[in-house]
């Protein structure tokens, strides 16, 4: 990405947020306008914050709606399209959002709050999050994603990477963050060349960890695939021992 750690140094949060944010727009707003990729997009679930305890990083937003579904829903506020001003803050209809309708259930944290049920320690840093996507378009999935745009999805994967990285270590600087999903967020966002612990030995692909610029990083099972509730509580547990 072009924006530097010298542009920002003097700059309090929200001007860091907001210089960071502009990028990321002009970019995602040219590739919705040219058709690109024609999807909504946005980062953040729930607000953004600095140095919260812990900051959960999960795939992508859910759905199949189009740019103009977007900027043109009254409700989103952007009747020219997205602008950084509203790209930094949280979805709407997310927990606390302006239009968040208590009747929703957001079943991948109702499935992580599972994990925290028998962990205190977790469930008070859990308290003080930032949740938020490693790529901003949406897409039912990823395998749709990449098939309604196999020219340009790669690129907008790198790129969302890039700038979710540079957003973490240099501006969020989360306590820790949760990985959901080890493939395609957790191996994604970590370097290449990470040391790389499973903190579940029993389950090989149930829960890992390693360290960037003194961050703890943890990637883990997503909440929505199929397994039982122990496997969840013992994901944990083993994060929760792991930070002690």
């Amino acid at each position: 990405m072009i924006l530097s750690l010298e542009a920002i140094e003097k700059k309090n949060f929200e001007g860091k947020l907001k210089m960071w944010a502009k990028e990321v727009v002009e970019y995602y707003h040219s590739m919705a306008i040219e058709g690109k990729i024609d999807r909504t997009f946005y980062a953040f679930q729930s607000e953004p914050k600095e140095k919260p305890e812990c900051l959960i990083l999960g795939f992508n937003p859910y759905g199949e709606c189009s740019y103009a579904d977007q900027y043109k829903n009254e409700k989103w506020e952007i009747p020219n399209g997205m602008t950084p001003e509203v790209f930094i803050h949280q979805n709407p209809w997310y927990y606390g959002g302006k239009h968040y309708d208590e009747k929703e259930k957001w079943n991948i944290l109702n499935k992580f709050d599972v994990m925290l049920a028998t962990n205190t320690n977790l469930k008070e840093l859990m308290s003080d999050m930032v949740y938020m996507n490693i790529l901003y378009f949406n897409s039912k999935d990823f395998s749709e994603f990449k098939s309604k745009f196999p020219k340009y999805w790669k690129e907008a994967y790198t790129k969302s990477i890039d700038y979710t990285k540079f957003l973490i270590q240099n501006i969020i600087k989360p306590k820790i963050v949760i990985c959901l999903g080890i493939d395609n967020c957790f191996k994604k966002f970590i370097p290449a060349n990470s040391e790389v612990k499973n903190i579940l030995p029993k389950y090989p692909n149930a829960a890992h960890k390693t360290i960037i610029n003194g961050i703890p990083v943890y990637g883990i099972i997503h909440p929505s695939y199929r397994m039982t509730n122990e496997l969840r509580e013992e994901i944990g547990e083993a994060i929760e021992k792991d930070l002690k």
